[in-house]
């Protein structure tokens, strides 16, 4: 029997019918983007939203992580047809920030892992790769306090974010009650405390750089645990002993797209922005204001310490683009009131359907 006899027919058609034809238009809009001038690359995270959001808005049947990820491959095709488009994510190759990656990206455009953060910076800024993927917060164990100190020095903006519900797996070669030590990266831990106190109360826990360099000594153990997520179980080949572990059931980490120019405005963006006050009383209110002013809507602030005592950098982003009319205008007036500022970047906002 023919494979797509099972379906049925639609109109006299088999599933392999419209197969082909599916494949037939999909050549014929891949003819269309090599005919046409080259895309910019650091505008991929927007064409992506707006190919995405325009195509789920005249099909609303279709559920939306479906559309996400047909369209996002088509599109990086278009940019494929020109030149390739390569991704650095903090690794190794089955973390979450690999997880957030391959959502955004597709496997076909992730290049280079790094060991580090800063390593993923350094990457984009020596051009490299095209985009970096970096963890920025934790709905349950806050900022990535790394990932905010090297914005202050290097020469890169965001370009897009990306927000990836966390699910923890205990994964080992033993059963529960085998298990003698537990590792993970130091959030992971604490995003399940809960658990392991009531599941393991008398087992040692060790933090290690990475939810998969806790799977890596896991896979190489015999009583060794390791949390992390289910894409690191399938690449370490460790059965499943427990998941869905964190204390927090809407446990979302949101990562940032880093790269070296603006995106187009989509509509629904957001801006980062990076300050240093005056020394004066009242000075971050006085910052703040013009947001409140100008209808601006704050949806984060994170304080972080500069080079030498009790001296304090301000990170804080909004709803809305940078070049638009009232978010221009606060951008001005915040602006001075401040020894420093830097705008990191306007990018589309990311919502948890889009995955």
């Amino acid at each position: 029997a023919r494979p797509e006899s099972h379906y049925g027919q639609v109109d006299g058609m088999t599933a392999g019918d419209i197969d082909r034809q599916i494949a037939a238009l999909l050549k014929q809009r891949r003819s269309l983007a090599g005919d046409s001038s080259a895309p910019v690359a650091d505008d991929l995270p927007a064409r992506v939203r707006r190919t995405t959001d325009a195509v789920a808005t005249s099909e609303p049947d279709l559920p939306a992580p479906l559309v996400h990820g047909i369209w996002r491959e088509i599109v990086l095709d278009e940019f494929a047809a020109h030149a390739p488009v390569t991704v650095a994510y903090l690794g190794p190759a089955g973390s979450f920030t690999h997880q957030a990656a391959l959502n955004a990206f597709g496997e076909q455009c992730l290049g280079e892992t790094a060991e580090t953060i800063s390593g993923v910076f350094h990457s984009v800024e020596k051009q490299n790769v095209c985009y970096g993927v970096v963890p920025i917060e934790n709905s349950t164990e806050g900022a990535v306090t790394h990932t905010f100190d090297m914005f202050q020095n290097a020469n890169v903006g965001i370009c897009g974010e990306i927000l990836l519900p966390i699910h923890h797996s205990l994964l080992s070669n033993c059963e529960l009650s085998e298990v003698t030590t537990v590792c993970s990266h130091p959030q992971a831990l604490a995003q399940c405390r809960g658990w392991l106190q009531q599941h393991l109360p008398h087992v040692d826990c060790v933090a290690v750089s990475s939810t998969t360099r806790a799977a890596e000594k896991a896979a190489q153990s015999a009583t060794t645990a390791a949390i992390a997520g289910l894409l690191a179980a399938e690449l370490y080949h460790l059965p499943v002993r427990a998941e869905n572990i964190e204390d927090m059931a809407d446990n979302t980490t949101r990562f940032l797209v880093i790269g070296r120019d603006q995106p187009a405005a989509t509509g629904d963006d957001k801006t980062s922005v990076v300050i240093v006050l005056r020394d004066r009383i009242g000075g971050l209110h006085t910052a703040l204001s013009p947001f409140s002013q100008h209808g601006i809507n704050l949806t984060m602030i994170q304080s972080r310490p500069q080079t030498g005592n009790w001296q304090y950098c301000f990170f804080i982003d909004y709803e809305g683009h940078a070049d638009s009319g009232a978010s221009k205008q606060a951008l001005e007036d915040l602006q001075a009131c401040c020894q420093s500022f830097r705008v990191l970047g306007s990018y589309p906002r990311a919502t948890l359907n889009a995955k």
